[in-house]
């Protein structure tokens, strides 16, 4: 089975050993952690790498939402 990130549902390691394009252990791309410290197992995860209903099941690209949600962050920044 191949290791998939839980939180971006990306592959964890598609490199060689120590490649950098693994994905970092308990820390994904945007430099949130993946797993809670071991301290603090209540902490919520962000709800984010991206927006929600933009993908959904790490595979399914849901393109009016994405488009709707670049609509709203636009008016928010320019109007």
């Amino acid at each position: 089975k191949i290791p998939i990130c839980s939180r971006c549902q990306t592959i964890m390691y598609p490199g060689p050993e120590k490649s950098i394009t693994n994905h970092r252990r308990g820390v994904c791309a945007d430099g949130v952690r993946s797993k809670p410290k071991p301290k603090s197992e209540s902490e919520e995860l962000p709800p984010w790498l991206q927006p929600q209903g933009i993908f959904s099941g790490g595979k399914m690209f849901h393109s009016q939402a994405f488009l709707k949600t670049v609509k709203q962050i636009y008016e928010r920044v320019f109007h």
